[in-house]
This record gives structure tokens, sequence and C-alpha cells, in this order.
């Protein structure tokens, strides 16, 4: 008689570990989404594989890629994990934001400004913790003031009424109970997460430093932890990185120390002035990796091209992007490593829109 196959006793225990090894190996690949002002009636969303950014050629001086998204709504788009929130009407409280899932390409509904956000706000800030922060701006009589917009579970009710289904989750607003340390007179010209803060989406609790922290860049900073810095792009267009800042450290109008990019080619600075485009600044997008990895966009006018011309529909702008890696040599100095930039032809319908650029 054949021998009886012995079994060992797994109560699906290792099945289970495997699985879990399996997924761990895989990752899920990650691209560039970027977001461009090319036609007249609102904005374009193009899906970019980072392997063929540099080996795509335009045809017909178009853009190489299709749009995965078009807007019709003059929308900048604020990312936060796998989505991208688009406000099409910042100055109405009642119109709802659009939410794109950079997962599934699904576009769907999400909630509408908070009145303290409605008119203007420029900050947003999206942490591990899938909580997305606004701040207002400082209006006559009023303070600035967080917004905090996480998923709120259904209520109680709902998952009673439905127990074969799971109720969908909802994107909510929530004020923070803190207000900012900013005064009156305080502009808000850079941001930044810090590394060694957890953002708690119950408590909404907000990282802040010192009450008057000065930062070297404008606009956004990318933590990058291979160099233990921020980085950011400056605002004469220069890619910078600096220490980041303590949160217990004594207010300093003073900027923390900070190195700039040792490389000329990275930068708008080597196009004649009547071919930049000064009100739409370059944008940066951290590509993390296991170095220091970062995408570069920004708008130059065609060669050929009155300033005057560029914006409309005759591609009057090319696209410049520019993937890098960042380094210290020997000496401290900051340099790029494996710089490579690809132009392309692409329409510009608004001065002072940047292309905004994301990586998921």
């Amino acid at each position: 008689m054949p021998k009886r196959r012995r079994q060992e006793p797994d109560n699906g225990g290792g099945a289970k570990m495997s699985r879990l090894s399996e997924k761990k190996k895989k990752k899920k690949k990650k691209n560039l989404y970027v977001v461009l002002d090319d036609w007249n009636k609102g904005y374009s969303m193009y899906k970019i594989d980072a392997d063929d950014l540099h080996g795509t050629t335009q045809a017909d001086g178009c853009f190489p890629w299709p749009a995965a998204l078009r807007l019709a709504a003059p929308a900048p788009g604020r990312a936060m994990d796998s989505k991208i929130f688009i406000f099409t009407s910042p100055r109405c409280g009642h119109t709802p934001a659009f939410v794109y899932d950079a997962g599934t390409s699904a576009l769907t509904l999400g909630p509408p400004l908070p009145a303290p956000l409605v008119g203007c706000f420029h900050i947003s800030v999206a942490t591990a913790d899938n909580v997305l922060y606004g701040m207002s701006p400082y209006q006559m009589n009023q303070h600035h003031s967080f917004e905090a917009m996480s998923r709120t579970p259904p209520p109680p009710s709902a998952m009673e009424e439905d127990e074969d289904q799971t109720p969908p989750w909802s994107w909510s607003w929530k004020p923070v109970p803190s207000l900012p340390p900013f005064g009156a007179d305080d502009t808000v010209t850079a941001y930044a997460l810090h590394p060694d803060v957890f953002m708690s989406a119950h408590s909404h609790r907000c990282p802040r430093l010192p009450t008057g922290t000065a930062l070297p860049f404008q606009g956004r900073g990318h933590y990058a932890a291979d160099l233990d810095a921020w980085v950011g792009v400056r605002d004469d267009g220069r890619v910078c990185a600096c220490q980041v800042v303590s949160r217990t450290g004594p207010a300093t109008r003073e900027p923390p120390e900070w190195k700039t990019v040792k490389d000329e080619k990275l930068f708008s600075n080597e196009v004649p002035a009547e071919r930049r485009m000064m009100v739409s600044r370059p944008t940066l997008a951290y590509m993390g990796d296991d170095a220091a990895t970062f995408c570069l966009a920004e708008f130059v006018v065609r060669r050929g091209v009155d300033l005057k011309h560029a914006v409309g529909d005759a591609d009057g702008c090319l696209l410049r992007m520019s993937t890098f890696r960042l380094r210290y040599d020997h000496k401290g100095e900051l340099h790029t490593a494996g710089l490579r930039t690809s132009s392309f032809l692409v329409s510009k319908h608004l001065w002072t829109v940047s292309p905004l650029v994301f990586w998921m």
C-alpha cells in the first residue's frame, strides 16, 4: 500500500505568513502625476511612468501622454496619500471638492471647504495618517485657523441597517482646537512636516515650529531621510536643503543652515531672461526610493516665441521635467546625481499657474 503523506498541523498560519511575505515583495509601482493648464477651459492631469519619462518622444508638438483626466474648472490640485483633492470654487463654500484616486483612476466628490477656508487658503499638508490640514489666511478681526480633513466612519445605525455590506467612510472637515502661533502681521511663505511628529487623526494635533522660524525655501518642503533634511525650491528657482528645525528650540528669524544645489544644468538660469516665466514657479516632487530622488517641473517660453504670445493655444511653452538624486560630497556641498532632463511642447493659459507634480 502507498504510504499516506504526512500532514503537519497548520491552522492557516503558514499560508497566511506566506501571503503576507508575497505582498511585501510586490510593492505597488508609483507614477508621476502632472497637472497642466494646457487648455482654455480647465486643467489636464497626466499619469507618467517615471521609467518612460526620458525615453518618450513627442509627436506633432504634443505632450506625449494622453490626459488621464481633464477638469473643466480653474482648479489647483492638492494631494493626500493616493488622492488628489481639487477645490474648483474656493470662494464658494457650498461647492464640493473633486477627489481623484490615483490607485483606481476614479473621480468622486468630497466635502466643500469649511467656512474659515472659503475665499482663499494657501497651505495644505497631508500627513501619514491621512489627515489634510488647511490654514486660512489672516482676515480683519480674525486669527489664522487650522482645519483638518480626515476619513470618518459611518454612524452605528448605518452599520446595523446594512450588515451584509460595509457602509462607505466619508471625508469631513473639523477645526483644530489650538490656534496657529502666527500674528496678524505674519505671512506664511514656506511649510514642511517635522519627521518625528505623529499627527493624530483623532485629536488633530498639529506640529508647530517656534513662532517666527524662517525657512530658506518657498512653498512646500520635502523631508528626505537619506539627507536628514528638508528639501525645497528657493524663490530664485534653485533647489536647496536645510537642517530640520527643532520644535523645542528658540524662535529665530534666521533660516536654519542650508545648502543650494551646485548644478547649473538643473535650473532655468541657463535660459535667457526673455524665455523665463517669472510668475510661474518650478515645483518639486519627492520620489523617495532608497536615495533622495526628486522630480523638478518648470515652464519656460518656447524658443522663437515672444513672451507676450507664450500663453494660449499655440504650444508656446516648454515643460522641463528633471529627475535626479541629491547627495552631499566630501566637502559637504549639495550636488545632483543621475540628472536627466526632458522638455515637451505644451500650451499654457494662465501666467500665474505653476506645473503641479505628484509622486504616488
